[in-house]
């Protein structure tokens, strides 16, 4: 579990988290980049491929559970387009918007291979 939040983070930081993903045996179960302001669009993208094509293919963890990952209150100028170019490219990522999701459960589990819990990616700092 990584708690990064609030250290005003940048994408050169996110890209080093990008490696460090990419390089462990097992998977990270949570981590938490949010209230950073300072994280931009393909950095995000790049973090979150990392997770889908692990070459280890540790997520989600236990076959079922994907890493929870806390991104709001960052600077992606449109998350929403984040996520249809990560589905176009074929990586799933669960919004966790019901009771049925969180760090330890997906709901979509059973039928899709979900890397990723991207929990309230769509709360962004607006830019300017």
């Amino acid at each position: 579990i990584f708690r990064l939040q609030g250290n005003k983070l940048t994408d050169k930081a996110v890209t080093l988290l990008e490696g460090f993903i990419a390089d462990q045996a097992e998977p990270v179960k949570e981590l938490s980049l949010d209230c950073n302001q300072r994280i931009e669009m393909d950095s995000v993208v790049s973090l979150l491929r990392a997770f889908a094509k692990h070459k280890r293919e540790a997520y989600p963890w236990g076959n079922s559970v994907p890493v929870w990952l806390r991104m709001d209150d960052n600077r992606v100028r449109d998350p929403m387009a984040v996520l249809a170019r990560l589905r176009a490219q074929g990586v799933m990522v669960c919004q966790a918007k019901t009771a049925e999701c969180g760090p330890l459960k997906c709901r979509h589990a059973q039928k899709h291979r979900v890397p990723i819990h991207a929990y309230l990616f769509d709360k962004q700092k607006k830019v300017i």
